[in-house]
């Protein structure tokens, strides 16, 4: 026994290590992405700040305007939870010029990821239990993907709203392994789901997650799945409850949207076609799930999008070659959770592209929520194959997460920013454009 415990503790230091570099990357790109980017530069940061600053400001929600004009900015639309934590890195900088004050609301949100970063680290602890560099490739697949690493690198409600999903996930994966009921467990359910609703609509599938680890937890009776349902249904509508409530009385709609400039997927369709609406849709929206187009030059684009390609075929081969029940440190059917969760967030993607007014090359990150299921069925599809080429798959995909991130931020620091802003500097720190 002693002699196997000494030929295990390289191997975990080893994977102690690489968890420290990778959360080195995250903190290396996240903190690039945001000095190399000018102040507004990024969509829609102008319009967050102005909700952040307004919050700051006035310690109250702003009054939202279907036109877009109300204080707040068109922002308001979305729930405050996000800009609530823009606003307090802003309240806190007041002795600072503005744009000093946006640039450190930046950096909290890239603060925020370490979160993320450990969340995703316990989660993967759970999948992939005895399997270290296994949890590693999940780790990684979460963290160095090139637009969640961005979402953490200005002020928007994607990241946040990727963090809370996460930790839903998480929540409900214990939720689901728990033997007796664990009532702040429960409520911590109710907790997450119900701040991931108050953050942004495309986290309103955390709390099916929830609902569902509670209502199948194996070898617990009927009443108690439904006595811990009901905890986090209570907890849930306390927490979130209040806000669309007010929506209702003040606006008389549940749910708010501010008109786009782009118009909708059926306004599109109408001139180009519906075939070739839906192709450009689920096209655009599968790249942009990894990154936006203009971030790699474009021999750079083809090769890394082929990759990707390669990546998800493999995962695809190794589920369809080895049939066999999947297991997990959990027990839960984590496959099957993980494609249902992806196809929620998708179908709801694809609804709110056709009904309201998502730009072709930014559906994917509505996706980001559903970032740590997709690269559950990534890793765990690839596991699948045989060691070598499963060894050989997983390499080449961090590696790949590694090259997507500097190849992204050296095309932004030498192409895009300079075409877009010439004579901006990167430290400078200019005022908003």
């Amino acid at each position: 026994m002693d002699e196997i415990n000494d030929q295990k503790a390289p191997v975990n230091s080893r994977a102690q290590l690489a968890w420290i570099v990778l959360f080195a990357a995250y903190m290396l790109f996240a903190f690039l992405y945001s000095v190399i980017n000018p102040l507004n530069a990024l969509p829609d940061e102008g319009a967050n700040m102005q909700y952040v600053q307004f919050l700051a400001d006035n310690h109250a929600l702003p009054i939202w305007t279907p036109s877009g004009d109300s204080p707040g900015g068109y922002e308001t639309q979305h729930p405050p939870v996000a800009f609530s934590i823009g606003a307090i890195a802003f309240a806190s900088t007041k002795s600072l010029a503005l744009n000093m004050r946006w640039q450190f609301t930046r950096w909290a949100y890239v603060l925020c990821g370490i979160i993320l970063f450990f969340i995703v680290r316990k989660l993967a602890a759970l999948l992939f239990s005895d399997e270290p560099w296994l949890q590693l490739a999940f780790g990684a697949s979460v963290m160095l993907m090139p637009l969640n690493l961005m979402s953490f690198a200005y002020a928007n409600p994607d990241g946040i709203a990727a963090l809370v999903t996460a930790a839903g996930i998480l929540v409900g994966a214990q939720i689901y392994a728990q033997k007796a009921d664990n009532y702040w467990l429960n409520a911590a359910g109710g907790l997450v789901a119900g701040l991931g609703l108050l953050t942004k609509l495309s986290a309103a599938p955390v709390i099916l997650l929830v609902l569902l680890a509670q209502a199948c937890r194996p070898n617990v009776d009927r009443v108690a799945r439904l006595r811990g349902v009901g905890v986090s249904l209570i907890v849930w509508a306390a927490v979130c409850g209040w806000y669309y409530v007010r929506s209702y009385v003040l606006y008389h709609s549940v749910f708010l949207h501010t008109p786009g400039k782009l118009g909708t997927g059926w306004e599109f369709a109408a001139s180009a076609g519906l075939y070739k609406t839906v192709m450009i849709s689920l096209r655009e929206t599968c790249l942009s799930v990894w990154a936006q187009r203009g971030w790699f030059p474009p021999a750079a684009d083809w090769t890394f999008m082929i990759l990707i390609g390669v990546m998800i075929l493999a995962a695809i081969i190794g589920y369809a070659i080895r049939a066999k029940s999947e297991s997990s440190g959990t027990g839960l059917p984590a496959a099957k959770v993980a494609l249902v969760y992806t196809f929620l967030v998708f179908a709801a993607q694809q609804v709110a592209f056709w009904k309201v007014d998502i730009e072709f090359n930014a559906g994917g990150r509505y996706l980001l929520v559903a970032l740590p299921a997709i690269a559950y069925l990534l890793v765990s599809g690839v596991v699948r194959l045989p060691r070598s080429a499963r060894v050989a798959v997983l390499s080449i995909w961090v590696l790949l997460l590694f090259a997507m991130n500097l190849t992204a931020a050296n095309e932004i620091v030498s192409v895009l920013t300079p075409y877009y802003y010439p004579g901006w500097q990167m430290f400078e720190f200019g005022h908003p454009r």
